[in-house]
């Protein structure tokens, strides 16, 4: 019990999911929230005695469905593991918090919508050279999007109500009390609001953040003034990302910078009122404009076509080069048909690459790319052959020789239809290793 309130000290405002044996286990208030939230049964130990504590499980097999319940409901989840064989310890099993679970830094496939962002946001204020401005910054973790704003109040505030993120971070006041922003962030329906130290939302860290994650030593390359607020916002998010990923994240993409003034403002009334990503009456996306138009055939269309309804462009020569995409697969309909036929099925490549990244692919995620690669050479010729083939996606046939070469990796390092986890064995192909060979020769033979 001593060893659990110590990880529950180092991580206040975080469920503690307590692994023992076969079962996760939470006790005090955890346990009676997981009762309330998860149904799960509220027992004790030492029952009836002066020093009773609350007690509630789950079992470890199948804590994905109540990990999913627990952030649904707005919850933040801190995973503490055996780091010990229990048989081998002497005294207490040693413990560590492998993991730090928020509805803003979520890559598990059974966790997310397929066809839509998940967004972790930070909201900073600050000094620049064009006055006092508001900025917020926003990242998908699951897919590596980073984008970041500054704006007056108003217009941050309107973002976020665009973007809907599903964790939103703020700065914590001089006196330990969250930013008045808050209260407006929460009216606009943000269940998860996380309050961070004041000093992760400062220049000096933000500088060293962007430079420790893209190797700059400025971010005017990414089309930002040194003093801008954006990056004050930017900082925090890596921050976070880092605290609770506990891994690199190589595969966050280079800051982008939003221009206000290169789309369409839709003030938060309308948004509402055209019901574009959801319906004004029960915030759902079944009935909404995206899902009305949707005949996309892969999670990642879907994300996309949503993205560009959310943000309509007013710059002539990418609306123009959008259309003329467009107009370039229409104008050949066997074509379209065909390459149509070749993409369903694919798999998501972008979260897939995410959960690579943060170290929590599975096998079928790797067995799913491999049959993707395999794919898309044949996918990039049936483009090439487009009579505006140009007007498409000409940066693709580059990547014809990458593909092959991986796919070919992948298929001779996994078996053709590789178990759901490592733990059960059953993944990496029979001749890709020599030692694993040996090994299995020994378990079926000797």
């Amino acid at each position: 019990m001593r060893q659990y309130q110590q990880f529950k000290a180092l991580h206040p405002g975080y469920v503690l999911f307590f692994r023992m044996g076969d079962f996760y286990e939470m006790f005090w208030d955890d346990a009676v929230l997981c009762n309330r939230v998860l149904g799960v049964t509220l027992t004790s130990r030492n029952k009836g005695a002066a020093d009773e504590i609350p007690m509630a499980g789950v079992p470890f097999h199948a804590v994905e469905g109540y990990l999913r319940k627990m952030i649904a409901a707005g919850h933040k989840v801190a995973i503490c593991e055996q780091v010990e064989d229990p048989r081998q310890a002497k005294g207490v099993v040693q413990r560590e918090v492998v993991r730090l679970m928020t509805p803003g830094t979520l890559t598990d496939e059974s966790m997310l919508e397929s066809s839509a962002e998940n967004h972790l946001a930070a909201v900073a204020s600050g000094i620049s050279t064009d006055g006092f401005r508001f900025s917020v910054a926003w990242v998908d973790l699951s897919t590596g999007a980073c984008i970041a704003m500054s704006a007056d109040r108003q217009a941050v505030l309107d973002k976020i109500s665009q973007l809907m993120p599903s964790e939103v971070l703020i700065p914590e006041l001089a006196s330990g009390q969250p930013h008045e922003i808050s209260v407006e962030i929460a009216a606009l329906g943000i269940k998860t609001i996380t309050a961070r130290p004041a000093w992760q939302f400062s220049m000096h860290h933000a500088r060293e953040q962007i430079q420790k994650q893209w190797s700059v030593t400025t971010a005017g390359g990414f089309g930002f003034a040194d003093d801008d607020p954006a990056l004050l916002a930017t900082a925090a998010v890596l921050a976070y990302l880092e605290e609770t990923q506990k891994t690199s994240l190589q595969h966050l993409r280079p800051l982008g910078r939003h221009l206000a003034e290169n789309y369409l403002a839709i003030d938060p009334a309308s948004w509402r009122a055209l019901e574009i990503d959801r319906t004004s009456r029960w915030g759902d996306a079944a009935g909404s404009l995206v899902e009305t138009i949707r005949r996309t055939r892969t999670p990642m269309g879907a994300r996309l076509l949503r993205h560009w309804l959310r943000n309509p462009l007013r710059d002539i020569e990418h609306l123009q080069a959008r259309q003329s995409a467009v107009a370039a697969l229409v104008e050949s309909p066997s074509s379209l048909k065909s390459i149509v036929e070749r993409y369903t099925g694919a798999c998501d490549v972008e979260r897939v690459v995410g959960r690579l990244a943060v170290n929590r692919a599975l096998p079928r995620d790797m067995a799913a790319l491999s049959r993707c690669l395999e794919m898309l050479p044949e996918l990039i010729d049936q483009l090439g052959k487009l009579a505006h083939a140009d007007d498409v996606a000409p940066e693709l046939a580059a990547m014809r020789p990458f593909c092959i070469e991986q796919c070919a990796y992948l298929r001779g390092a996994l078996k053709p239809n590789p178990a759901a986890h490592l733990r059960e064995g059953n993944v990496i192909a029979d001749g890709f290793d020599a030692d694993l060979d040996t090994l299995r020769d020994k378990a079926a033979n000797s």
